[in-house]
């Protein structure tokens, strides 16, 4: 059966259909295999010569040069590696201490070494607090394919390998800032633990995956809910997806610090704490009291309601605000309160929430006397409020703390319908 195309639709409806798809992690990077390739190639230390060297008997030293094309890199679908592939273009065998050229190699037109390397997470620096996946290049696996003649020895492989790496043990292709967030970032998100896998998608694709943990005990999988989490088709090389709860608490965090009398609370911020995605809820209901009486004819009967506003994501449109009545109330409320304030995001990266458009519904007692005073809190309130909120915490991870070997994230596609959403493309990191 034909699998959907990974379009960045599909993983926005996905992600709302399903409301938490981190498993307890706080943050999940994934990225696509051909990105994954440019990654490595900034880094490989192959290059176009490559020489080999052992000692025949009868001979002495015996030297193989390789004149390489460029690498191929991949996925290893079985395990935690790296698959590379270089052409053979020449190879030329030299005996003897006069250095005299002895060809006696026959090159295939598939002649090429290839192999696997490892992936490795390296113990944190305590001096430096950084994460690190590294490229275990000093144990690379590497075979060779035709290659004829020339009384080639066994370990002729291995030997490739030891040249290959040459004074290189490990080559790091991503790292993670563990250390303390700027105190100019008010945030939730405190980075504590790194884990990495290579998940191939339901479509066959196969990406490699940063898993971020925070405080408290690492989860125990490192998965993500989610069919296709780079949208390649929308032109994506990466997406980074972070737990609402965070999102959620850093948002309340920054509507609080303003000067605004609404104040709001995180609702479901724990990422262990149920599947429904986090979000915000107004501190303290409106409440609405009365008394209904008709002279003497009856006992003057005392009513009561009150009402809040939630603040949910969406696929679209930011988060979306909308009314709800407390239980417990005695006359019900022809009230209705909507609107949404989308992501805005800057040419720098910057993510800040904007008030766009919202509106009040009300029938009744409601619409004269409590529809205006409802307004102007959205108005004048929460609308200029909100918009001073920035995801600073989220931008401070992707562009600062995480770091991949020379390519720099772009965010283009930022959306928050549970989970938070970032992707976009790898290009050049600028020059220092």
């Amino acid at each position: 059966m034909p699998t959907a195309p990974a379009t960045l639709a599909s993983l926005l409806d996905e992600l709302y259909q399903k409301q938490r798809v981190l498993g307890g992690w706080t943050a999940v990077l994934s990225v696509s295999e051909e990105s994954v390739g440019r990654l490595i190639s900034a880094l490989w230390p192959g290059s176009a010569q490559l020489s080999v060297e052992w000692v025949e008997t009868g001979a002495g030293a015996v030297r193989l040069d390789l004149t390489l094309g460029p690498a191929s890199f991949g996925l290893a679908e079985d395990s935690e590696a790296v698959t590379f592939r270089q052409a053979v273009t020449e190879a030329t065998l030299r005996r003897g201490p006069t250095d005299v050229s002895a060809n006696g190699i026959t090159l295939s037109e598939d002649a090429s070494i290839e192999g696997t390397v490892a992936l490795q997470l390296a113990p944190v620096d305590p001096a430096q607090r950084t994460c690190v996946v590294a490229l275990d290049i000093g144990h690379a696996k590497v075979t060779y394919r035709g290659l004829d003649g020339g009384n080639l020895p066994s370990d002729l492989g291995a030997r490739i390998a030891t040249a290959l790496a040459g004074d290189e043990s490990y080559l790091p292709l991503a790292s993670l800032d563990l250390t303390s967030t700027p105190s100019a970032v008010l945030s939730a998100f405190k980075p504590a633990s790194l884990q990495h896998k290579v998940t191939v998608t339901s479509s066959g694709a196969r990406i490699f995956q940063l898993f971020i943990g925070g405080p408290g005990e690492t989860p125990s999988n490192a998965c993500v809910d989610v069919t296709e989490p780079v949208p390649t088709a929308d032109g994506c090389d990466y997406s980074l997806l972070v737990d609402s709860g965070v999102v959620i608490q850093d948002i309340v965090g920054g509507f609080n610090a303003q000067t605004g009398l609404v104040k709001l609370v995180a609702v479901n911020a724990d990422p262990a704490g149920g599947s429904e995605a986090a979000y915000a809820q107004t501190r303290n209901p409106m409440q609405f009291q009365g008394t209904i009486s008709c002279g003497k004819a009856i006992t003057p009967i005392q009513s009561n309601a009150a009402m809040g506003m939630n603040f949910k994501g969406s696929t679209t449109d930011g988060l979306v605000v909308s009314s709800y009545a407390l239980p417990g109330g005695t006359i019900s409320l022809q009230l209705a309160v909507a609107g949404n304030f989308p992501l805005q995001l800057s040419d720098t990266g910057e993510i800040k929430l904007s008030a766009a458009s919202t509106s009040v519904t009300a029938t009744g007692v409601a619409e004269n006397t409590v529809k205006p005073r409802l307004q102007f809190f959205l108005n004048e309130d929460i609308g200029p409020n909100i918009s001073n909120v920035s995801l600073s915490s989220t931008t401070d991870l992707l562009l600062r703390r995480l770091n991949l070997a020379g390519l720099q994230p772009k965010i283009d596609h930022a959306q928050i319908p549970a989970d938070l959403v970032l992707a976009g493309t790898l290009g050049p990191a600028p020059a220092n």
